[in-house]
């Protein structure tokens, strides 16, 4: 499984923002791509946080386990 696509390199998975924090502006970028695969449109590679090419309940789950994490 690959860790944050959306991550910063030693960042918390699920800061899909890439700003170094796991935060509602995360969590709504994540719920507007949720669904969708690559090659749709509405997909966001960000938030494809396990890297199985779609944006569902996996990367859901990633993100909501560091929810509030970061500096």
């Amino acid at each position: 499984m690959t860790i944050g696509l959306g991550s910063p390199p030693g960042g918390p998975a699920g800061d899909v923002d890439g700003d170094g924090d796991v935060d509602l502006e995360d969590l709504v970028l994540l719920l507007a791509a949720y669904g969708t695969s690559v090659g749709d449109e509405g997909y966001n590679p960000d938030a494809d946080l396990d890297g199985d090419g779609t944006v569902g309940l996996g990367d859901l789950t990633l993100l909501l386990a560091s929810y509030g994490q970061g500096p």
